[in-house]
C-alpha cells in the first residue's frame, strides 16, 4: 500500500497530506490506534451515553468531495434515496417508472462478484485470490475511510470501485445465505 500512496498522489487521487496521514496510521502502535478510536466513539455520544449524531459527522478529515458518507443509519440512507428520487423526478431527470432505492443484498453481491456473461462469480471483486492492496481493510492499517477510488486494482470488471473494504453499505434487506433458494422464480 505504501507504494500505491505515491502513485495516488501522482495521479491526483490523494493529496500529499492525505498520503502522509495514511502512512502515519499504518505505522501507529496498536494502543495509540485504539485510544484514537475510543475518542472518536465518545464524541458521538450525548451526556446520557446515547448516540446524538452520526459517527464522525463533525470531523473535517472525514468530509470531502470524494469521501464516502459514514455514520448514517439505515433509516437515514433510505430517507436520502427518497429525497433524491423526488428531487430528480421534480427536475424531470428520472425516467418514467424508474425508482431510486437501496440495493437488495443479492443485487449488491451480484454487482460485487459478477465477472461477465458466461463467467463464474468471483470470491472478491477483483478475482478469486485475496489481495490486501485491492481494498481498504484492517490488513492495510489505514483505519479510516479512504477516498472513493483509492484502490483502483480492486475494481470489478465493470469498473465498480470499493465493493470490498473501505465502508459498509446499507442494503434494502438483510443478508440471508439461502436467499436464492427462497426467492420465487420470475
Amino acid at each position: 500500500m505504501l507504494k500505491q500512496l505515491d502513485a495516488l498522489v501522482h495521479r491526483g487521487a490523494l493529496s500529499p497530506a492525505q498520503a502522509e496521514w495514511y502512512r502515519e496510521q499504518m505505522n501507529m502502535q496498536d494502543d495509540a490506534l485504539r485510544q484514537r478510536w475510543e475518542r472518536f466513539e465518545a464524541q458521538k455520544r450525548d451526556g446520557g451515553g446515547r448516540a446524538a449524531r452520526p459517527w464522525l459527522w463533525e470531523e473535517s478529515e472525514f468530509k470531502g468531495e470524494n469521501q464516502p458518507v459514514i455514520g448514517v443509519t439505515w433509516y437515514e440512507a433510505c430517507a436520502y434515496t427518497a429525497w433524491l428520487e423526488a428531487a430528480l423526478r421534480a427536475l424531470g431527470r428520472l425516467p418514467e417508472g424508474w425508482r431510486i432505492r437501496l440495493p437488495r443484498d443479492a443485487e449488491w453481491e451480484k454487482a460485487a462478484r459478477w465477472r461477465g456473461a458466461g463467467a463464474h462469480e468471483s470470491l472478491w471483486p477483483w478475482g478469486d485470490r485475496w489481495d490486501p492492496d485491492c481494498a481498504n481493510t484492517l490488513e492495510g492499517r489505514v483505519m479510516r475511510p479512504s477516498p472513493v477510488g483509492a484502490y483502483p486494482r480492486g475494481s470489478t470488471p465493470a469498473g465498480l470501485l470499493d465493493m470490498a473494504g473501505n465502508v459498509w453499505e446499507w442494503c434494502a434487506d438483510w443478508y440471508a445465505p439461502d436467499t436464492y433458494r427462497l426467492r420465487p422464480a420470475r
